[in-house]
C-alpha cells in the first residue's frame, strides 16, 4: 500500500492532521490520502479534527471530493473537521463550490486551540 505522508497527532483533545508530501498528488495518492482519513475518522477518540493545509498549494476535484467523504464520516460520528492554512486559491476554491457553507476554517492550526479545550471541556460537564 502506498503511504500517503500524513501526520497525524492529538494536541490539546483535537486530532491534528498534516500533509508530509504534496508534490505527487496523482490519482493513486490521493485514493491512499483518501483512505487514511477515512480510517482516521473511524478510529479517532476526539470530537475535534483540525486538516492543516500548509503544505497543499493545489488540490484536485478528486481530493475535494476525499475532503468530502472524510468530513461525512467524521460528522456521522459526531465529530467536527476544521481546515486551516489554506492558499487563497484554496479558500477560493471553497468558496466558489460552496464548501465554504459545510466546512469549518481557521486561519492558524494552534492559536485557537486552548480556548476550543476549553469549551470540549465545558460541554462534558
Amino acid at each position: 500500500m502506498q503511504t500517503s505522508g500524513l501526520i497525524s497527532q492529538v494536541y490539546h483533545g483535537v486530532l491534528i492532521i498534516d500533509f508530509q508530501e504534496t508534490t505527487n498528488l496523482d490519482q493513486a495518492m490521493v485514493d491512499t490520502i483518501g483512505q487514511e482519513l477515512q480510517d482516521l475518522a473511524a478510529s479517532t477518540k476526539v470530537n475535534k479534527i483540525l486538516v492543516d493545509m500548509n503544505r497543499i498549494e493545489l488540490m484536485t476535484s478528486a481530493m475535494v471530493g476525499q475532503f468530502i467523504n472524510f468530513n461525512k464520516k467524521a460528522t456521522d460520528r459526531g465529530i467536527t473537521v476544521h481546515f486551516c492554512n489554506l492558499t487563497s486559491e484554496i479558500s477560493q476554491l471553497f468558496r466558489i463550490t460552496r464548501l465554504d457553507s459545510v466546512f469549518y476554517f481557521r486561519d492558524t492550526p494552534y492559536r485557537w486551540l486552548p480556548l476550543l479545550k476549553e469549551r470540549v471541556k465545558a460541554r462534558s460537564t
